[in-house]
């Protein structure tokens, strides 16, 4: 068997501890006894992120054939958006009159969902422009194949990664590349 990291071992510790609980909450016949996943965290060794290279960026967008996959590796890379953030927006997020997105977000402190209004580039602008008269009447700037919002993104970027040739990234590493090219040009980290 492969041996898994501790961060990863904690975050089934978390997720089936927050399971036993609600079971306990809201099923009939749970075992009357402690939580038995309410036990000591594992030590945490977080390994170093990979960054891909813009070069390999710009290797998976060249051989991105379809519109959609261009338009939204433009999206992540410019806006620095979660994966999910993407994912999930909508048009009516998008402002083109004043060249703005509306990103949602519940990585904030409570977990109480809020946005943060960003301006697009001039790129990512015209490319939003072309594209929206292609996918009119869709609610979802990036609807998915089978319809509503993609659950997840990793499959997509894998299989354009591989088409490009180039080192496996996740759309995360896309966030984190953009805040490093924003960090090489002078951007306050905030």
């Amino acid at each position: 068997t492969e041996e898994i990291s501790g961060i990863t071992a904690n975050a089934y510790r978390r997720n089936l501890n927050a399971a036993w609980n609600w079971g306990k909450v809201y099923l009939d016949g749970m075992p009357d006894i402690d939580n038995p996943f309410a036990i000591e965290t594992m030590p945490e060794e977080p390994g170093q992120k990979y960054v891909p290279p813009v070069d390999d960026l710009m290797k998976v967008f060249a051989c991105a054939e379809r519109e959609r996959d261009r338009v939204m590796l433009l999206t992540m890379f410019n806006l620095a958006c979660r994966p999910m953030e993407m994912a999930t927006l909508k048009w009516e997020d998008v402002d083109l009159d004043n060249k703005t997105v509306r990103l949602w977000t519940s990585k904030r402190k409570g977990g109480k969902r809020e946005a943060d209004t960003l301006e697009i580039s001039p790129d990512l602008y015209q490319a939003l422009v072309k594209y929206r008269k292609k996918v009119e009447g869709s609610e979802w700037v990036f609807e998915s194949p089978r319809g509503g919002h993609y659950k997840s993104l990793k499959d997509w970027l894998d299989l354009l990664c591989q088409k490009a040739g180039v080192k496996r990234f996740t759309p995360h590493a896309l966030r984190h590349l953009a805040a490093t090219e924003l960090a090489r040009n002078g951007a306050h980290p905030k």
